[in-house]
């Protein structure tokens, strides 16, 4: 069993190394899974993320939302009508 562990990280080293690409979509993979594990047993961690997205990055979308919009509406949408 060990033997075959062995084996395919050495083949996955072997993709890696061939494509650095792979390289960034393994740490993203690692970084996804890490936050799906914290996010299923750690309640603490949950709600520092629910209180990130409440209190910072759900008013900034808003607001570039409303720029975004406010841009469209002023100044590029008299140009296609």
């Amino acid at each position: 069993m060990v033997g075959g562990i062995g084996k395919a990280f050495q083949g996955l080293w072997g993709i890696i190394s061939a494509n650095p690409l792979a390289i960034i979509l393994v740490a993203i993979v690692a970084l996804v899974v890490a936050f799906h594990q914290l996010w299923t047993t750690n309640e603490e961690f949950r709600n520092q993320i629910k209180t990130i997205w409440t209190d910072t990055i759900k008013p900034v979308v808003s607001e570039l939302g409303a720029k975004i919009k406010e841009l469209w509406v002023d100044h590029l949408k008299p140009f296609f009508e």
